[in-house]
């Protein structure tokens, strides 16, 4: 099979922007990548490929074969991002961080914490600087591969997203991605906590949310939940979840989008 081929393409056909006001994001989560490219303004999606690969791969296959992947499409953005899906995450307030904290901290949150390496973002809506672990090959693969790309975190444009949807007093967000999820949770528009799961089914799912959401919320009945990434609604992990949280979606395409799936991207694309 050619790696190189994608697993889903979409092409915009009636785009017709501006090009040299396009965006590209590389988006790497644990078994697959996109490379999507948007209009900056308007937020129209301009293409968006998906590709597989085998996980026996290590770190610098993986980045070298997005490499080329990213080399095939030869449209060139004067702004890139890369995209990097971490599991292990902490967040610090702004008040209390410190850089010269972090050799600290990596180890606190991660086991061989030699390992890797703590990327830090900063997460101007909340005051707060997020703190994720990535393994060593893969953010120096990265860095050498893509000298122009800035590195991110999926976890810091999901606080980013939150904090233009959220409506509700009491609201969480929930990302989907291969049996794990990240959930960011606010109260009264203030970040309160985070937490993720890896999950083998969707009782595991079920109960790993709604014990997240006692926790967290104690007293309060009234939560709104929202779902993003790969998720649908017929799928029996939603509809489980939906017997215990009555106020819960996925979030639907908007007008910045014309794909059905746009909830698949919509963590990076808002």
């Amino acid at each position: 099979m050619n790696t190189l081929t994608p697993t889903f393409h979409y092409i915009n056909p009636s785009e017709n922007s501006d090009k040299s006001s396009y965006v590209k994001s590389i988006r790497l989560t644990s078994n697959d990548f996109s490379i999507i490219i948007h209009q900056k303004e308007t937020k129209v999606i301009h293409l968006i490929n998906t590709y597989t690969f085998p996980n026996t791969l290590n770190e610098k296959d993986i980045v070298s074969l997005i490499y080329e992947a990213n080399n095939q499409i030869e449209i060139i953005c004067k702004k890139n991002t890369f995209y990097i899906y971490c599991k292990t995450n902490t967040q610090i307030p702004q008040n209390f961080y410190s850089e010269e904290e972090i050799s600290h901290i990596l180890p606190l949150i991660i086991n061989e914490a030699h390992q890797y390496k703590a990327h830090t973002d900063f997460i101007k809506p909340y005051d707060l600087y997020n703190i994720s672990a990535i393994r060593k090959p893969l953010i120096e693969s990265i860095e050498s591969f893509f000298p122009d790309f800035e590195i991110k975190t999926h976890l810091s444009n999901l606080f980013s997203l939150i904090s233009e949807i959220n409506n509700e007093k009491n609201t969480i967000l929930i990302f989907v991605e291969n049996m794990h999820f990240t959930a960011l949770a606010l109260q009264n528009h203030q970040f309160i906590g985070a937490n993720g799961f890896h999950f083998s089914n969707e009782s595991d799912f079920a109960y790993y949310i709604v014990d997240f959401i006692r926790k967290i919320y104690k007293t309060e009945k009234n939560i709104s939940a929202l779902m993003c990434g790969n998720i649908e609604e017929r799928s029996p992990i939603f509809q489980l979840t939906k017997k215990y949280i009555h106020k819960l979606s996925i979030i639907k395409q908007t007008d910045f989008s014309q794909l059905d799936n746009y909830h698949y991207f919509c963590d990076i694309i808002h």
